[in-house]
């Protein structure tokens, strides 16, 4: 009885340290654009800014260079840097709400000329405000992954 509790136990163990952790979860959803769906990932932590950050992978239908989401998380709430291989912005909250802005120099891996290349200037600015909610962060990333898209100036940088 006692070696076949002790089986029990260290298969339960090994069945997590090879399954991972029961939390991690993907987020699916419509882009609403000609990317079609997207998924979205949990992936192991990325040094940016000095610091180690939670990331994401977010994927595409119809595209296929994934891209990264790093969750900068403040006292107060959590902001998010999404990088493309050609674009990166932030999604940030504050007290008006939660929208995105330019990836502040911090964070910053693009030089700004050559983002503001593939950058949707317009559609950055009508963005500034997605919510005035406080958002989860599934809420978050859901509405990150349907209108990213459109801060591209074409769609094709993305895919």
């Amino acid at each position: 009885m006692k070696k076949l509790s002790i089986a029990t136990t260290l298969l339960f163990i090994v069945s997590i340290l090879f399954v991972g952790p029961l939390s991690a979860k993907t987020i699916q959803g419509q882009s609403n654009s000609t990317l079609g769906t997207y998924q979205i990932k949990q992936i192991a932590p990325v040094k940016a800014g000095g610091e180690e950050l939670q990331a994401y992978q977010l994927s595409y239908e119809n595209s296929e260079n994934p891209i990264t989401i790093l969750v900068d998380k403040t006292s107060k709430c959590r902001n998010y840097i999404v990088r493309s291989k050609n674009l990166e912005v932030r999604y940030v909250c504050n007290k008006r709400g939660f929208g995105a802005k330019l990836v502040n120099a911090k964070f910053q891996r693009f030089d700004p000329t050559v983002n503001g290349y593939y950058l949707n200037e317009k559609a950055l600015e009508g963005q500034g405000k997605l919510s005035t909610n406080q958002l989860s962060e599934e809420e978050a990333l859901g509405l990150i992954a349907a209108y990213f898209p459109a801060l591209a100036k074409d769609v094709k940088f993305l895919m």
